[in-house]
C-alpha cells in the first residue's frame, strides 16, 4: 500500500485514502476504518483531512429491533447492511483545521441534499470512458447495482502507474516491514 501511495505521489497526488489501522499516530476520529488524507513524498499521510464515521450503537439497535420486530429471522442473514447518510449509522467528519471552511459548507449541503434524496452522484445520465450511456436520464441506481459497476465514469481520471525500476517492489517493502 505504501509503494502505491509513493507511485501516486509521483505521478502528481497529493491526496490518498488510508486505513485507518495502519497508522495510529495520526489525530483522527476514533470510529473510523479509512480516513482521506494529505500525503508526503513517501507515500504516507501527514495530515487528516475527512473520514466515514460509524455509529456502531445506531447499527446495532437497528439490527435488534429488525429481529424483534420479525423483520429478521434468526440464522438467516439480512439482504444488505447498506445504510447511508440517512440512516443515522455513518457520517462524514471534515477536519476544520484542514479542510477550508467553503468546502466544509458544500458538503453539507450536499450531504443533507442526499439525505432528503434531492441529490445522488447514481443519477443518470451517466457515461463511461468510451462514452456509452450506462444510465439514462432521470433513473438512479439502487445499492445493488452501484456494487456491481464494471465500468469507470467518463469524468474520472484514471492513472496509469509504472512502477520504477529503482524503488523497492511492493513484496520488497513487505519483506522488510516483516
Amino acid at each position: 500500500a505504501a509503494l502505491g501511495a509513493k507511485l501516486l505521489h509521483r505521478e502528481g497526488a497529493d491526496l490518498s485514502i488510508y486505513q485507518a489501522f495502519m497508522h495510529g499516530g495520526l489525530e483522527r476520529p476514533v470510529n473510523t476504518f479509512s480516513f482521506l488524507g494529505r500525503m508526503d513524498a513517501t507515500g504516507s499521510p501527514v495530515e487528516y483531512l475527512a473520514a466515514p464515521i460509524w455509529n456502531w450503537s445506531a447499527f446495532y439497535t437497528h439490527i435488534v429491533n429488525e429481529y424483534l420486530s420479525g423483520a429478521l429471522t434468526p440464522g438467516i442473514r439480512p439482504r444488505s447492511y447498506w445504510w447511508g447518510l440517512d440512516s443515522s449509522i455513518l457520517n462524514l467528519h471534515m477536519n476544520p483545521e484542514s479542510v477550508p471552511v467553503e468546502v466544509i459548507r458544500l458538503v453539507s449541503h450536499m450531504k443533507h441534499d442526499m439525505m432528503r434524496g434531492e441529490w445522488s452522484a447514481f443519477r443518470g445520465p451517466l457515461y463511461d470512458h468510451e462514452g456509452n450511456l450506462q444510465l439514462e436520464a432521470d433513473h438512479q441506481w439502487e445499492p445493488e447495482d452501484i456494487l456491481f459497476m464494471h465500468w469507470i465514469l467518463d469524468f474520472v481520471e484514471r492513472i496509469e502507474i509504472e512502477e520504477d525500476p529503482s524503488e523497492p517492489s511492493q513484496a520488497e517493502e513487505d519483506a522488510a516491514e516483516n
